[in-house]
């Protein structure tokens, strides 16, 4: 008990320093040096953003309901269903960058797509997303990437196939909220 009031007092001392720390009351050392910028619907960047991924060539990708955006620090395009061929579906849940460098957007519906090359083209594997929004994406030391969905378990993709993983080879859940 004694232990968790000690966690619970040093948590609201952290908060406390935190926030005056935002407010400018105290001077934090650790950010000095360091230049902040904050950006907003006037930079182009879109609310409720429900993904996000810096790509090595320096673009941040933010993902939400309304499509893709690409912003560069200064200029925001927003890639989706009006403005891509590609993008049959707006709702951008994951994004993830390969150890190549391709970036892999999950969005409502369970269609995954790519981009690379200055374009976006669908990987396929419809079908076993089930319709299914893709809220996850990571990649496993040999390429392999793997897809969290919410409903349809974990969908692995060995850049030719497709596979499941679902309550039936013991997930708990066929809902995964993320994955890593």
């Amino acid at each position: 008990m004694q232990k968790l009031q000690q966690s619970n007092l040093i948590l609201v001392f952290v908060l406390s320093f935190y926030s005056l720390c935002s407010a400018g009351v105290v001077s934090n050392p650790l950010f000095h040096g360091y230049n902040i910028r904050q950006w907003g619907q006037k930079a182009g960047i879109p609310e409720n953003i429900q993904a996000m991924v810096r790509t090595p060539d320096g673009y941040l990708w933010l993902g939400n309901e309304h499509g893709i955006t690409r912003f560069d620090g200064s200029n925001a395009t927003l890639f989706n269903r009006h403005s891509e061929k590609t993008l049959t579906e707006d709702d951008c849940y994951s994004l993830f960058v390969t150890h190549d460098s391709i970036l892999y957007c999950g969005l409502y519906n369970g269609l995954v797509v790519s981009y690379g090359d200055g374009h976006f083209k669908p990987t396929g594997g419809r079908e076993v997303f089930k319709d299914k929004s893709i809220l996850g994406i990571c990649e496993d030391h040999l390429g392999n990437l793997y897809f969290a969905t919410d409903g349809a378990g974990v969908i692995r993709f060995d850049g030719k196939n497709f596979s499941a993983f679902t309550t039936r080879e013991g997930l708990p859940s066929d809902g995964i909220q993320a994955i890593c």
